[in-house]
Order: structure tokens, then sequence, then C-alpha cells
């Protein structure tokens, strides 16, 4: 009896070991891919700002955006029906929603026209996400129109958006090494019209925005300090060929503050308008001077020796940087004052001509839907 019963619990032994050697390697599995997964980012909330979707055909949605001030929905059109070459987005109908304030109901939006190939956004000031970080999905249907030999012909196209509320971070400069530039230096010409507007915050000078003609750091001559902030603590602005920039004006030291620079080209010159929360500083008028286009730099700049005031002839900018703006004409003195007034998070304007959107919320993606990408270079990410 005894012998019966050791050989019934050497049995038992050996099926809890065949079992442990059996799901032991499917655990171990398991924990290795769950580890790989977390180092890639996949559980990170802020590494899900890009969102998915499905439908809307003929278009395609490219990225969004949804934080306090808004949802922003960048769409890339496609090939439209009966060979038209443009449509109109007038309507937004949710359908239903989850992780925002969208009500079931019919949006009005600014018209916006869009083509095949080329980007265009959505903004809806009235759908918002207030928490950092907080997965939303919307189901809607679009209401477009366009031209046909027959007449104009308006019809609906329903999809999904899923993503995740902007993380509240910002760009964070050393001073020393640190900055974002484009890859390519087609973005912005010095003799065309624009407008560049972003917050910052320092306690030290530094380039803020700027235009080369070579990418960072091999400087080869041609450069252009768009903003940046000297060392008794004054602003600084424009794209004068000359030695002295425009204009100054103090801001507060590690406040965060608002800066725009607008240039309107015409036959007979140009005319440049430094604003600072949201007011009118200086506004210049002067020659315009032809160059090659330029490469777009965020955070850093060179004078290549010129005598720029309170700037050494290479700057790194010290201090975080959110919300970087770029648009192909001169925004109004009315639209940078909206602009100041949503704050930090605003979302940029509605078909004002947008090049370039940077929200420097967590990477350097260019949320405008035109592919300007920045390059990170030993830029941190850090709270507000």
């Amino acid at each position: 009896m005894i012998k019966n019963n050791f050989s019934l619990e050497s049995k038992r032994s050996q099926s809890a070991l065949e079992y442990m050697m059996t799901y032991g390697w499917a655990i171990l599995i398991i924990v290795i891919v769950a580890v790989i997964l977390y180092s890639m980012g996949i559980f990170n909330p802020s590494s899900s700002i890009t969102p998915t979707s499905s439908g809307f055909s003929p278009f395609t949605i490219s990225s969004t955006i949804c934080n306090p001030s808004g949802l922003l929905v960048t769409l890339i059109g496609g090939g439209l029906p009966n060979t038209a070459t443009s449509a109109t987005i007038s309507k937004v109908y949710i359908t239903s929603n989850t992780g925002t304030t969208a009500l079931t109901k019919e949006y009005d939006i600014v018209p916006i026209n869009i083509y095949p190939g080329k980007a265009a956004t959505i903004i809806i000031p009235t759908i918002t996400c207030t928490s950092a970080n907080t997965k939303y999905s919307l189901s809607a249907n679009l209401q477009y129109s366009y031209s046909t030999p027959a007449g104009n012909v308006i019809t609906n196209t329903t999809g999904t958006i899923a993503g995740a509320s902007s993380p509240n971070l910002v760009a964070s400069f050393n001073g020393i090494n640190s900055y974002m530039s484009t890859s390519e230096n087609s973005i912005l010409n010095n003799t065309e019209n624009f407008s560049i507007a972003l917050w910052f915050k320092t306690s030290s000078y530094g380039a803020m925005a700027w235009l080369g003609s070579g990418p960072m750091p091999n400087y080869v001559g041609g450069w252009w300090n768009i903003l940046y902030v000297g060392s008794n603590n004054s602003l600084f602005g424009g794209t004068d060929c000359g030695p002295i920039f425009q204009t100054n004006k103090i801001v507060s030291n590690n406040a965060w503050t608002f800066a725009v620079l607008t240039q309107n080209v015409t036959a007979s010159g140009k005319t440049e308008i430094l604003y600072l929360n949201g007011s009118e500083i200086n506004k210049i008028s002067d020659t315009v001077c032809v160059f090659s286009p330029y490469y777009f730099v965020v955070g850093a700049g060179s004078s290549n020796g010129a005598n720029w005031p309170d700037l050494p002839p290479i700057s790194y900018f010290n201090g975080t940087i959110s919300n970087v703006q770029l648009y192909n004409v001169a925004i109004t003195a009315n639209n940078v004052s909206k602009l100041f007034l949503s704050g930090r998070s605003s979302l940029p304007l509605p078909n004002v001509g947008m090049i370039a959107w940077w929200p420097l919320s967590g990477n350097t993606l260019d949320y405008s839907g035109n592919g300007h990408n920045g390059i990170s270079n030993n830029i941190k990410w850090v709270t507000p």
C-alpha cells in the first residue's frame, strides 16, 4: 500500500513538472514580448498621438490633434468622383463619441477646399479633450460638394477616427547643442509672404527660429535669425539683409511668452511686423533680398559673423518652446490676437495657408499634413 502511494505521488510530481515545463516557456515568451512592446513605447499613451482611421473615401486622415483648444483633423485629398479637381467640405456630423466633449449633432465648420494629393485641415473648437493622454474615438459623416458638367453635387462620406489627446509636454533646449531642423531647404523663402508664431520660455539669450542656406549644424553662410532673445532679455525679430534687426522688447524671465513675426512682400518692398503676447511692438518696411531657399530651424541660429545685436555668431536657445506654426501669408493682427487668447495649446488658424505645424508635444512631427517633419537633435520632452 505504501508502494502504491509512493508511485501515485511520483506520477503527480512528474505531471506537475511537465505542466511547469510546458507552460513555463509560454509564460516566459509572453513576458519577453511584453518587455519588447513596452520598450517600443506601445504602452505609453503619448506615443499614440498619431490616430487610426477608417473610411472617409475619397479622403484619407493623416493626423489629428485633440486638446483643450479643440479638435483638428488633417485630410489628404484622393481621386474625386467624376474627375473633379477640387471639393469643399462644409459640415461634420458626429454620430458617436467617446473621450471628447463632442455631442451627437451637426457641426458647422469654416468651409475648406481640398485637392487631390493635397492636405487640408478641419478645425472644430467646440470639440475638445480636456485631459492629456485620453483615448478618444469619433464616428462621423463629412458633407462635401464638388462641381461636375451637370452641376454641383453634395454628398457625404463616413468613417471613424481614434487616437489619444495631446500629451502635456514641451520641447526643452539646452543652450549647447539642441535644436530642430527641417530636412528640406524649400519650406520657406525670404522673398515670400510668411508668418511664424511660437510660444517660448527662457531666462537667457538665444535664437528661437532661424533661416539658413545649409542644414544645421553645417553652417555655410546666408543666415537670417527670425526670432531671438538678446542678452538683456530683449526680443528681436526680422529678416533684414543688413546687420541690425528691426526692434527689441523686454520679455519676462521664465514665463511663457507668445511671439509672432509676419512678412508681407509687394512690388515696392516688404513690411515686417513683430508681435509680443498678441500686441504689435514694431513695424518696418525695407527692400527684399533675393537668396536661395532656406532650411527652417527651431532652437538655434547663426549670424555668420554679422553684427546682430546681443547675439554671438552661433547661438543655441536655452529654455522651452511650444506650438510652432508657420504660414505662407502675413496673418492679420486680429488673427494674432486670436492665437494668443487661445493659449499655448491653440490650434492653427483654419484656411489661412498653413505650411507647417509643430506642436512639439513629445515629437517633432508636422501635423499640418504637408510632411515637413522636423529632425530632433538633443531635445528633451518635459512638462511645461
